[in-house]
């Protein structure tokens, strides 16, 4: 009968040493600054910097929320810098209200009021990509009840022209 070692070879040290090493080779020198005041070490907090500048609101949006049966109830949204409609309809709550929805971007230009339209891609549970436009201040978006359902997907996948055969 063999006996088993009592030494284990274990990772353990080097798994801890490899996050120590990637900060350092990242971080480098330039991170660490003295405190002219008493000469210590200071890390500057620039994570706590960026997040409070990107959680303050720029301006308001005008939103328009059209549930069916109802009459259509405006709100003022607070907007953030780097905002979109994905974030609108998530902070305002429409995305748990509405499980499919239209959506319309209406803003003023140099030349009049443009109508920039949005879709939600319900599959998805958020507003596609390529639609999801940046905001303003002084947008106005417009989120109005779809109330199809797997059924009017089904007659549209049938027909040649698309959305001919529900509704």
């Amino acid at each position: 009968m063999v006996r088993p070692s009592t030494y284990v070879r274990s990772a353990a040290p080097a798994a801890r040493f490899v996050p120590v090493l990637i900060f350092w080779a990242v971080s480098g020198c330039s991170a660490l600054q003295l405190n002219p005041s008493n000469g210590d070490l200071a890390m500057p907090d620039l994570a706590g910097d960026a997040s409070s500048q990107a959680h303050a609101p720029v301006g308001t949006i005008k939103l328009e929320i059209r549930a069916a049966g109802r009459s259509p109830e405006v709100r003022e949204l607070p907007i953030r810098e780097g905002m979109f409609i994905d974030d609108a309809l998530t902070d305002s709550g429409l995305k748990r209200r509405f499980r499919r929805m239209e959506l319309s971007l209406l803003r003023n230009n140099e030349h009049g009021l443009a109508n920039m339209d949005s879709r939600y891609a319900h599959k998805m549970g958020k507003v596609h990509p390529r639609f999801d436009y940046a905001l303003h201040a002084g947008d106005h978006l417009v989120v109005t009840e779809d109330t199809s359902t797997m059924l009017h997907d089904m007659l549209n996948s049938l027909s040649p022209i698309p959305g001919a055969m529900a509704r």
